[in-house]
């Protein structure tokens, strides 16, 4: 009996070296034989995270997780990063602004540029007068496009009053139910001119101009709105001891961008008869409809157009703008 159970051992032994010997590794992974342990002690070999054979396996790559559904949209990582979807570009902050004369407001936005939104305009109110009023879309992408847009505020909405007067913007989708907003605060004072984006340079000349008319609008002739006008109108007085009374001379109107770079000379084909008193017009055609401000100056000139006879009149215009003043 004891010889028969010193068998039985010997096999058994015997077994569980051959089976340690066939252990196989799976990309960082040990299979055991049925039956095995995990700490086998044959030939004094031991498994552990220091053995050669585990520092040499492949890590088992881990399946791909789901993104989770509650992950932020496009759409909401782009109005994160986008805090002015609407901005009043004129008038500007503190800008001093004619007391009971329309007001002509201009501005950009994120029109429709992102996929998903729908129907996206903007609205204007005046010194909290609501409902807020539907803009003027004047993008390039024609009717709809409000990624520029103007809004002209006339006594039938309400009137610029003294003081200050609170501007704000909404810029809507019809598929969000929010909304955004930009506002500027201007000045309403009392003048004999009646905007202050016209300068009347004083000094003395033969001919002395004020202000009038002035506009940037587009063309009435124009077609799908593609070419731009801008018209200047003066009263002049010459003075009377002045030798170029009754005579030939001509006016040269400069149109510049809003960085000073000039865009457009013009001036009048044979020129005009200069009297005593007087009004004369100036208008020259803009091609770029990509412009929404520029700055216009006009000035009467000798009929060769080499000598300055008049102060020159500055004015300073947003697209769709019209400036009439009292002379």
């Amino acid at each position: 009996m004891p010889r028969t159970r010193g068998l039985i051992i010997h096999i058994l032994l015997l077994f569980a070296s051959t089976a340690i010997s066939t252990t196989t590794v799976v990309y960082g992974q040990i299979f055991f034989p049925k039956g095995q342990t995990t700490t086998p002690t044959n030939n004094n070999s031991t498994f552990s995270p220091a053995s050669p054979l585990l520092a040499h396996a492949k890590p088992q790559s881990q399946p791909s997780t789901p993104s989770s559904s509650n992950a932020p949209s496009t759409l909401s990582l782009i109005l994160q990063v986008k805090p002015h979807l609407v901005k009043i570009s004129s008038p500007t902050k503190g800008e001093q602004v004619t007391v009971g004369k329309d007001l002509v407001i201009a501005g950009t936005s994120a029109g429709n540029t992102n996929a998903t939104s729908i129907n996206c305009q903007v609205s204007v109110t005046v010194n909290g007068i609501k409902p807020y009023r539907q803009a003027t879309a004047s993008g390039p992408n024609g009717p709809g496009d409000y990624s520029k847009w103007n809004f002209t505020v006339t006594s039938k909405y309400t009137a610029i009053k003294a003081g200050q007067n609170k501007i704000a913007a909404k810029y809507s989708c019809a598929n969000s139910p929010r909304s955004y907003y930009n506002s500027v605060n201007v000045t309403g004072v009392t003048t004999t001119v009646t905007n202050s984006n016209i300068t009347a340079t004083a000094g003395e000349t033969e001919i002395n101009l004020k202000p009038k008319y002035a506009h940037f609008i587009s063309m009435p002739t124009s077609a799908n709105n593609k070419e731009r006008q801008v018209k200047l109108i003066v009263n002049y007085t010459a003075a009377p001891s002045t030798p170029i009374l009754n005579k030939t001379i001509n006016a040269v109107t400069k149109v510049y961008g809003v960085n000073g770079t000039l865009i457009k000379t013009s001036s009048f084909p044979t020129g005009f008869v200069v009297k005593r008193f007087g009004t004369e017009q100036s208008a020259t055609s803009i091609k770029d409809n990509k412009i929404q401000q520029l700055t216009a100056v006009v000035q009467f000139v000798t009929r060769d157009k080499l000598q300055p006879l008049s102060n020159p009149i500055t004015v300073k215009l947003v697209f769709g703008q019209k400036i009439s003043n009292r002379v």
